[in-house]
C-alpha cells in the first residue's frame, strides 16, 4: 500500500488529463468521481471530485498548500519545465536560484501549486 496525496479537483476529466500528461503515466485506479497515479514505489497521487467529498470541502481549491517534488540535478530540472511547457502547464515561476535550490513552479487545473526543486 503506498502513502497518497489527495487532491480535491473541479473537472476529474480535465484534472486527470493534466496529471496523466505530468506524470506520464496512466492512472492506477480511475472512476467517475476519483483517479489515483503512482508516482514511486511509496507514494501515489489521487484526484477527488471535490462535490463528491465527505465532509464537504470549505477552502478554495489549490489554496494553501504546494506540492514540492525534488529532482536530482539541474539537468533533470530543466527537462522537467520542457516537460511541463510542452504538455502546457499554467507556469507561475520560471526556473530560478532560490536559497533552498534551483527550482520552478506551476499550477494544475484548479490551482494547485507544483514546486519542482533541486535541493543545495
Amino acid at each position: 500500500m503506498n502513502n497518497l496525496v489527495v487532491l480535491y479537483v473541479e473537472d476529474m476529466m480535465k484534472s486527470r488529463q493534466f496529471y496523466q500528461a505530468l506524470l506520464n503515466c496512466e492512472p492506477e485506479e480511475c472512476s467517475a468521481s476519483f483517479a489515483s497515479f503512482k508516482v514511486n514505489a511509496s507514494l501515489s497521487v489521487g484526484l477527488w471530485l471535490r462535490r463528491d467529498v465527505k465532509p464537504d470541502v470549505v477552502a478554495a481549491a489549490g489554496a494553501l498548500h504546494e506540492i514540492c517534488v525534488f529532482v536530482r540535478d539541474h539537468p533533470a530540472l530543466d527537462r522537467q519545465y520542457e516537460h511541463c511547457t510542452e504538455i502546457g502547464a499554467t507556469i507561475i515561476q520560471e526556473p530560478v536560484e532560490m536559497d533552498f535550490g534551483r527550482t520552478f513552479s506551476v499550477c494544475d487545473p484548479d490551482g494547485c501549486r507544483i514546486r519542482y526543486a533541486t535541493p543545495v
